[in-house]
């Protein structure tokens, strides 16, 4: 008589042990959760004496990994300029703290990519209607460049992405406040970064168009979403694709196939082979936020947009929020971790805030019926401490980095944490 079982590996460790070994009878192993390592501090007291802000963390093509971050040069939280750390090891080891730009304005919202040649590229924003940019080979000689300036009429440019294709090109993304209204703007550079393109609104409409988030498929073609106003505080999710002759396709209100959505905002997107995977959250009232994903893999510019070609999927279980106005949002990142897709988030159980935030995760995996604390992450908190922000990196669709921001009452420091995800794989048991 036979008897399955099914019993937790860690791939990276077992599956040598399984090579060339036939089995009778399988299923296909399924990615439940991970294993995390401690947390591991970028920023301290004595590297870091006034904190850090903002944490962004990226991978080369080599390997090597990245964490880009503000920080704070005073006692004033918007004294800020852009730093990382690097680690050539995968994580294990990183140099100290060095500058990717000083100046007298604040910088903040500061994003990175690698380029094909494993060059980082940084972009940020200075004294709020200000955009900078620097390739890393100008970062110790602080040099960057001031791309564009909108200083007419223009309050607010915010919210810079900055993706690279397989080619080198660099393709830039934010969004401007401006007395034609709000829009979502596109640059590109065909050349390292020395020349860009002018600004192309992709937008482009009368609504206010915000939380630009962009990715690069197989193809070399452009992934954008927003979120666009609709009416008062209603906002809808927009997506569009840039082709691979420049043409970017009409917007389509892809939140819409969610059912009783009050106000989508903050969209993240990240692209899985033929796979459109989006997560935005609803804030549905007070301190009442609930996440969302979305999948497409076929017909995904199809306007408008249906169940058919893309499916909807609540993925928090209860309302969630944030504590206060910095940030309001659950700072969600979407991922794929082997077959499962997983939404990393920061929020307090709503509708209360008088708890502190904690790194949470929605999996597909469990049908996004339960949302965890990442333990090693809650463990590194004190009990005034909040854990927001969280940037989230995916490497080969398996291991998973996040970086996120330890605000405390007077400080706030950078923190970095590795996960290795538990598969089940099938065993057989004869008596």
């Amino acid at each position: 008589m036979k008897y399955f079982r099914y019993i937790p590996y860690l791939l990276l460790v077992f599956m040598p042990l399984l090579i060339g070994r036939a089995v009778a009878e399988t299923n296909t192993p399924t990615a439940i959760t991970s294993i995390w390592a401690n947390a591991q501090p970028l920023t301290t007291v004595s590297n870091s004496p006034n904190g850090a802000q903002r944490p962004v963390v990226a991978e080369a093509p080599n390997g090597d990994l990245i964490v880009v971050y503000l920080k704070q040069q005073s006692s004033n939280q918007l004294d800020t300029d852009p730093f990382y750390r690097r680690s050539y090891d995968g994580g294990t080891n990183w140099t100290i703290p060095l500058r990717i730009y000083t100046s007298a304005a604040s910088s903040r919202q500061v994003d990175v990519a690698f380029d094909n040649q494993n060059r980082a590229h940084a972009v940020w924003t200075e004294a709020d209607n200000q955009l900078w940019y620097a390739r890393e080979d100008a970062w110790v000689g602080n040099s960057a460049k001031q791309l564009f300036s909108a200083t007419v009429g223009v309050v607010v440019i915010d919210s810079p992405k900055l993706a690279v294709d397989s080619n080198g090109i660099l393709h830039l993304v934010w969004f401007q406040f401006d007395i034609n209204g709000t829009d979502i703007y596109y640059s590109r550079s065909t050349n390292g970064g020395a020349n860009w393109t002018s600004p192309e609104n992709v937008s482009n409409s009368l609504g206010s168009s915000e939380s630009p988030a962009l990715v690069i498929d197989d193809s070399n073609r452009v992934h954008l979403v927003w979120d666009e106003q609709v009416g008062g505080s209603v906002y809808q999710i927009n997506y569009s694709l840039r082709n691979t002759t420049g043409v970017w396709t009409t917007p389509v209100a892809v939140s819409t196939v969610a059912p009783s959505i009050t106000s989508a905002k903050e969209p993240d997107i990240f692209v899985n082979g033929s796979r459109v995977m989006v997560a935005f959250e609803d804030r549905a009232g007070l301190n009442e936020q609930y996440l969302y994903y979305l999948e497409c893999t076929t017909n995904c510019t199809a306007s408008p947009a249906t169940s058919t070609n893309w499916i909807s999927t609540q993925a928090t279980t209860q309302a969630y929020t944030a504590k206060d106005t910095d940030p309001t949002y659950l700072g969600h990142k979407v991922i794929p971790v082997g077959s499962c897709r997983q939404i990393f988030f920061s929020g307090i159980d709503g509708p209360a805030t008088s708890n502190n935030e904690k790194v949470r995760l929605a999996n597909s995996c469990d049908g996004f019926t339960s949302n965890p604390i990442i333990g090693t992450i809650n463990a590194s908190l004190g009990s005034n401490d909040r854990a927001i922000k969280p940037s989230v990196l995916s490497i080969n669709n398996w291991i998973v980095y996040i970086a996120y921001e330890r605000k405390g009452l007077t400080r706030s420091d950078i923190y970095l944490v590795k996960g290795v995800p538990v598969i089940y794989l099938p065993t057989i048991t004869k008596n």
